[in-house]
């Protein structure tokens, strides 16, 4: 053969060779590579079980305050106004930033738009068929601030939160905008007046921060509408009054579970679509909610739910919620951004800037249907599975509360109490 032949016929042979070899290579790091793909895959699970804990301390806190100030039925978020105070942190500096990371128990910069963007991406990604989860929140700054350009760039992509310029010194014409883009946000359905009134507002006004949120969906199994009547309800002082009492069928099974440490009952109720779900928490005693709320942290943490066959008596009802949150913050240690003294400079260059406002509204309503839907459902008699019952109730007939909770990150978006 001649020396071109040769060539031809080992560079075949040579290539076969790096193949084998490549492969042979890949194989004996094939378990370095597989604990790094499981090692990237757990990275989010563990990012938002980080999150949910912060989530579950400033929740806890929050609510000792909230409790002793808030209407006997009403609903409130602490998601809202970590995000919100999350995307502030960004433009806060010194000791503002330090007291906003404190109280509203947010890990550092970089971890907190992370997480920000990673929970929104996933909790949006929840919303299909009938369900919705609505959240939007928009800033609006004294038109005497030079927003930096960055800062906005920032609360879209990252926050997906709205940053608007307006007059404040025209208080009126401020209130309505800000309303009507509340109206917007919010669904057809739920028009619930003013998120903030025009008396709250003047010349003097800087930073105003407004959220909603609403949840909409079917149960994914619905109350009979004709087992709803009137039930006696008791206060925590014994008061009765008579309310719309739904009755689940006989022969339902949800998710239960009774804590003797805590002596309370836990029921969660699905969403169909949805991973979204409702835990309510009543208390053995009618006055247990208010002995609960001194200390909620326990009562928030996740809990081992079993299925079983549970009786369940549940008021049927419907609350809209406007709370001021700056009273609830400055209540548990935050000043300074609410004060003369905050440095916003991440914001904008001019000196002055501060929050005035934390308006925030919360839709939430209980039917046979769902939240937030329709009526509608179909009528079914009882099925002769009922003596089968364990014999387990749940009986709401005096005060509770209860949260929404996304089930596969474990995070509480908001919840309420009823009483």
């Amino acid at each position: 053969f001649g020396q071109n032949t040769i060539y031809d016929l080992a560079l075949p042979c040579l290539r076969m060779c790096n193949i084998v070899v490549l492969i042979a290579g890949l194989i004996a790091l094939s378990p370095v590579l597989t604990i790094n793909l499981r090692s990237s895959e757990a990275k989010p699970a563990q990012r938002l079980e980080k999150a949910n804990k912060r989530n579950v301390k400033f929740t806890s806190d929050l609510i000792q305050v909230i409790a002793n100030i808030t209407a006997p039925q009403s609903s409130f978020s602490t998601v809202s106004p970590q995000l919100v105070f999350g995307l502030i942190a960004d433009g806060v500096k010194g000791e503002t930033e330090e007291e906003v990371r404190r109280v509203l128990n947010l890990p550092n910069q970089e971890t907190t738009d992370s997480d920000v963007k990673y929970l929104l991406e996933f909790v949006n990604n929840q919303s299909k068929g009938d369900f919705r989860f609505n959240m939007a929140n928009r800033l609006y700054i004294s038109n005497k601030y030079k927003v930096k350009q960055g800062f906005v760039d920032l609360a879209a992509k990252v926050y997906q939160v709205g940053v608007e310029s307006v007059c404040f010194g025209q208080k009126q014409r401020s209130a309505d905008i800000i309303n009507r883009w509340a109206g917007t946000a919010d669904t057809n359905t739920c028009k619930s007046g003013n998120l903030v009134n025009a008396n709250q507002l003047n010349s003097n006004t800087t930073l105003v921060l407004a959220s909603t949120m609403e949840v909409q969906g079917r149960w994914k199994t619905p109350f009979p509408k004709f087992k709803t009547t009137k039930k006696p309800f008791y206060s925590e002082n014994g008061e009765m009054r008579e309310v719309e009492m739904m009755r689940s069928h006989d022969n339902t099974s949800y998710l239960y579970y009774y804590s003797s440490a805590l002596k309370s009952k836990y029921l969660e109720i699905p969403y169909e679509d949805s991973s979204f779900v409702v835990t309510f928490v009543l208390p053995d005693a009618r006055d247990g909610l208010t002995k609960a709320e001194h200390n909620k942290e326990p009562y928030l943490q996740r809990k081992n739910l079993t299925l079983q066959r549970v009786t369940v008596n549940l008021p049927r009802f419907s609350i809209t919620t406007v709370n001021d949150f700056r009273d609830y913050l400055s209540r548990v240690g935050l000043h300074r951004v609410f004060s003369s003294e905050s440095d916003l400079t991440g914001i904008s260059n001019e000196i002055g800037l501060h929050v005035d406002l934390v308006q925030q509204r919360t839709i939430v309503s209980f039917t046979e249907a769902g939240s937030g839907v329709s009526t509608d459902v179909a009528e079914e008699a009882d099925s002769d599975l009922a003596s089968e019952q364990s014999g387990l109730t749940f009986i709401a007939n005096h005060p509770f509360f209860f949260f929404f909770r996304e089930t596969k990150s474990n995070i509480i978006l908001f919840g309420g109490h009823y009483r």
